[in-house]
């Protein structure tokens, strides 16, 4: 990692550890007697601070810079974009449980920061990442073991280049090297998790188009390298922000020139939106650039036509004070 990088992840941390400082201890003004749902938004709160804690992690989080610290660049940033897209096409072809991708691609990206490949091929890579998304799904849902075992990957999924046992020495693998951590909180835990939290200040939103495009924003991101630096929670929150902005529901973007919304965005996701204008600018790149492999296919998915209102309109020129 960079001197640059190092800052900006030192400098996240920090902002993060203000966020997180326990407000549910405040003494209500009943003397305790909070009404029900009082008392459900403190519960509710106290679970974003400890998940918020626990992204902090950093035996959790795989580092912002293993291509070229810990693979010597034997692996770029769009090979590893293209194995994504395939995860996602795994992912999707066996309806395995929302969630595996996201807690999959963290695994695999965890897994190559703690140790360089003896053989980067497409087979290995493969291998790994098929591997990745079981242990996932496994994770996410018992039932798992119904749709997927060794046999199929080696069979179905990996066309016979490898055999069952290697698929579970692969995963005895992976499961050392993630410390048999596999529960850290991925940017879709949050996104669901503000989209709830979201009932009060923007309305009921999930089962909206706007959750799902939250979800599908914060999908893509997976493609991009560079989201790495931002915690999960960031790009959760940049995710249901944009959503907002794009206003799908009524089928078009906001005027150009409407300065956006912030309205409740800071009660719902803890951050201010000067903490997301590069998360954001980010998410603008992968749309704009259309550049990173697979990209077209993973939006292509989605099944919704949509478009982000105009750059300028979302950040403007003052973003980042």
């Amino acid at each position: 990692m960079d001197d640059g990088d190092a800052d900006y992840m030192e400098s996240l941390v920090q902002k993060i550890c203000l966020m997180i400082v326990p407000r549910s201890a405040a003494p209500s003004s009943d003397g305790g007697a909070a009404s029900g749902a009082a008392a459900a938004a403190v519960y509710e709160a106290s679970i974003l601070e400890n998940q918020m804690t626990m992204e902090m992690d950093i035996s959790q989080r795989p580092s912002p810079d293993y291509l070229s610290a810990v693979q010597r660049n034997k692996i770029n940033p769009a090979m590893r974009a293209s194995v994504v897209v395939w995860m996602d096409e795994m992912s999707r072809g066996y309806k395995l449980a929302d969630g595996t991708l996201h807690r999959a691609v963290c695994y695999i990206d965890r897994y190559l920061s703690s140790k360089p490949l003896e053989e980067v091929s497409p087979r290995q890579l493969g291998l790994l990442a098929a591997t990745a998304v079981f242990l996932a799904a496994k994770y996410e849902n018992d039932f798992t073991a119904w749709k997927l075992d060794a046999r199929v990957i080696a069979r179905e999924i990996g066309s016979g280049l490898y055999t069952p046992s290697e698929v579970l020495k692969t995963e005895r693998d992976l499961l050392a090297a993630l410390d048999y951590k596999l529960g850290h909180p991925t940017a879709l835990t949050f996104v669901d998790h503000y989209l709830a939290r979201n009932d009060a200040y923007y309305g009921n939103l999930d089962g909206s188009p706007t959750a799902s495009l939250a979800r599908h924003l914060a999908d893509l991101t997976l493609l991009d390298y560079r989201s790495l630096r931002h915690p999960p929670s960031a790009v959760a929150a940049s995710a249901v922000h944009l959503a907002r902005c794009a206003t799908i529901e009524n089928g078009r973007p906001p005027p150009a020139g409407n300065p956006p919304s912030y309205a409740g965005l800071e009660e719902v996701t803890l951050y201010r939106f000067a903490d997301l204008a590069g998360c954001i600018e980010e998410m603008y790149d992968i749309h704009e650039s259309q550049c990173w492999p697979g990209y077209g296919k993973m939006k292509a998915r989605y099944g919704i036509n949509y478009s982000l209102p105009a750059r300028r309109c979302v950040l403007p020129l003052n973003s980042s004070s």
